[in-house]
């Protein structure tokens, strides 16, 4: 899965395609839902894979999970993958971010009678 920041800024997504292309249209889709959105990317070859630069506009929702399309010019289809949307760094991800907090008491202590 690829994480990308949800903000309207420059991002670069990494795929590897079915064909090369020049130019792509990037289709998400909100998982568990029918409406998406075009993006339309730059794509740069880089070895076996290939870089799109993209600014998704409306931002992506944090935390939320997108299936994407990578299309031709053509239609056809290129790439599917999923995509999480997170600030959050990959290595110290948590679902529960700022949700859940600890308490400062122990579980461990028993009264005796």
């Amino acid at each position: 899965m690829t994480t990308l920041q949800p903000n309207t800024l420059e991002q670069v997504l990494y795929f590897t395609p079915r064909a090369d292309v020049d130019t792509a249209t990037i289709v998400f889709t909100k998982e568990g839902q029918t409406n998406s959105f075009d993006v339309s990317a730059t794509v740069t070859k880089q070895g076996y894979y290939q870089t799109a630069t993209i600014t998704i506009d409306p931002a992506l929702e944090e935390g939320s999970t997108y299936i994407i399309s990578v299309n031709s010019p053509e239609g056809n289809e290129l790439y599917k993958g999923t995509v999480l949307a997170t600030d959050q760094t990959t290595q110290n991800y948590s679902i529960n971010d700022g949700d859940y907090t600890t308490t400062t008491t122990s579980g461990n202590d028993f009264i005796l009678f």
